[in-house]
């Protein structure tokens, strides 16, 4: 039977101006770059709101998927225009939270949910790969805050 494993989080908050589409090219960019999947799966867009879930997953072989999931809410959105490198351009103001969760689910495939495979699969949990389920979960641990850190460069955030 498959088992979600919850792994670290992030949140980041920030106020004032940003690029939303280099925001997101940036957490495109990076998902690919370290061969997760991409799909937007939630979209809202308003005038002045913006609210986007991501959602990537990354098979590490045939029993072990990482997922990372990105919430995007943005609020009190408004053009500015700012001058960089006495070019004018148009960016946005306004609040941000992006949120950053990581999970791993082992046996997604599902090859223990039934018979004698079943009733093995905690002693394979917890004797036979525990060490290697440890290392996964660092692994996901770790891009939750190398995206995190890309996100934060792309709003111009200190790192």
């Amino acid at each position: 039977m498959p088992e979600k494993i919850d792994a670290a989080s992030s949140e980041i908050k920030h106020v004032g101006v940003f690029d939303f589409d280099t925001l997101l090219s940036t957490v495109s960019k990076w998902m690919k770059g370290q061969l997760y999947g991409y799909l937007e799966k939630k979209h809202k867009y308003t005038a002045d709101e913006r609210e986007l879930e991501i959602k990537g997953d990354k098979k590490i072989n045939e029993y072990v998927k990482l997922y990372l999931v990105v919430e995007v809410e943005v609020s009190e959105l408004e053009d500015v225009e700012v001058i960089i490198d006495q070019k004018k351009e148009i960016k946005k103001r306004g609040k941000i939270r992006i949120g950053i969760e990581g999970k791993m689910e082992l046996d997604w495939m599902k090859r223990f949910e039934k018979g004698f495979y079943g009733s093995v699969q905690k002693f394979y949990h917890e004797y036979i790969i525990k060490h290697r389920i440890g290392q996964w979960k660092d692994m996901i641990d770790k891009d939750v805050y190398e995206l995190s850190r890309a996100i934060r460069g792309a709003l111009e955030m200190e790192l």
